[in-house]
């Protein structure tokens, strides 16, 4: 569905109708997820994506910029100077600016006196294009993932890896199989409510040396 450019809950909205039609046409093999989704009455909000210029992108690349915006989610969620730093780690005017800055971008706004996400889901226009902004932030969770390793009980964090023969010529495929992924798995994990803000990564990358290292070898 990555080729529809349905951010989560469009891409639930889309399953939930798509399972009940299955069930209305009498069909017995309905997935127990479209089943799910079929029968539940919970409200679902419909979000329109929003691409991002990436001078926008620039400004917001730093890790808890995304995670404040998840945040919001949350039922116990706190815009005080003092909540969003414990909860995540950061400054207190880190957090204050990053507010600040979300909201000059219209990806935060004030509903019924509380911050709430505008989208479903903020985009750069070019998913293939890097930037150092692109670079930092792929970097920063990179590292926050190293440091969930160290930290995190192992059952509050997965971190799976295998190593893979293939022909680089798939890559392409390789990338939107992954972003389908993402988003299914986003909307199962999602389903259940928000309770608390979680990262998930996938990396897939040449374990080749570079061609200035290779040179080098004996």
């Amino acid at each position: 569905m990555d080729k529809l450019g349905l951010d989560a809950r469009e891409q639930q909205a889309f399953l939930r109708s798509i399972g009940k039609i299955k069930i209305s046409q009498g069909l017995k093999r309905v997935s127990p997820k479209l089943r799910s989704l079929a029968s539940s009455e919970e409200p679902i909000t419909i979000h329109t994506r929003q691409d991002l210029s990436l001078d926008a992108f620039r400004a917001i690349s730093s890790w808890y910029y995304y995670a404040i915006l998840e945040l919001t989610k949350l039922a116990s969620f706190d815009e005080s100077p003092q909540w969003i730093p414990s909860e995540l780690g950061i400054s207190e005017s880190e957090a204050a600016f990053a507010l600040d800055r979300l909201i000059e971008l219209q990806m935060l706004e004030r509903v019924d006196g509380k911050l709430e996400k505008t989208s479903g889901g903020f985009y750069t226009a070019d998913p293939h294009l890097t930037t150092a902004a692109h670079r930092r932030r792929q970097k920063e969770v990179l590292l926050k993932s190293v440091t969930a390793v160290e930290t995190v009980p192992v059952t509050e964090h997965n971190h799976s890896a295998m190593t893979v023969a293939i022909d680089p010529a798939l890559i392409p495929e390789a990338k939107k199989r992954i972003l389908h992924f993402l988003q299914e798995l986003s909307i199962s994990l999602e389903s259940n409510g928000s309770k608390e803000v979680y990262e998930i990564h996938l990396g897939l990358f040449s374990l080749r040396a570079p061609k200035l290292e290779r040179k080098r070898s004996p």
